[in-house]
């Protein structure tokens, strides 16, 4: 267990061990780590910026911001919670799971990502700007900026329970 903050960025650490406990932020930024331990505790951010990581566990809890930014990772996995921002630019990912959980932002521009699920729901900013996305999904709720500059998308839905707040 590390009671505060871990940044191993820029270091040679390929492997970590099981059932990590990290009380602040955890920095894996430009590491040659592939892979996350299963039962990753992490009490605030999660940088994996510019990293080798393919494969994060399922049932992660992030409590902060998690940093996905030119990784290479091709999937989300399950049940994965972000407390704060979900970063996925410039990613392979191409689908957003159903049970995905981000209370507040999520910026997905230069990503690979086609769609977002229905009844997507932000407490802040859904950044779209440079992606592959042609349409928003039902039941979008986003609390503040919808980025959907230079994208194919040329409708915003009219269903009910659809709502923004700023228009970008």
């Amino acid at each position: 267990m590390v009671g505060g903050d871990l940044d191993m960025s820029r270091t040679r650490i390929k492997k970590l061990p099981e059932n990590l406990k990290v009380e602040g932020k955890l920095n894996f930024s430009s590491t040659k780590l592939e892979k996350l331990p299963d039962n990753l505790h992490i009490s605030s951010d999660l940088d994996l910026y510019n990293s080798k990581v393919r494969k994060i566990p399922d049932n992660l809890k992030v409590n902060g911001t998690l940093d996905l930014y030119n990784t290479k990772i091709k999937k989300l996995p399950k049940n994965l919670f972000v407390k704060n921002t979900l970063y996925l630019s410039n990613t392979s990912i191409k689908t957003l799971p159903s049970d995905l959980k981000v209370e507040s932002d999520l910026w997905l521009s230069y990503s690979n990502i086609k769609k977002l699920p229905d009844n997507l729901k932000l407490n802040g900013d859904l950044i779209l700007n440079n992606t592959k996305i042609k349409r928003l999904p039902k039941n979008l709720s986003v609390k503040n900026t919808l980025d959907i500059r230079h994208t194919k998308i040329t409708i915003l839905p009219e269903d009910k329970y659809t709502h923004y707040e700023h228009l970008s």
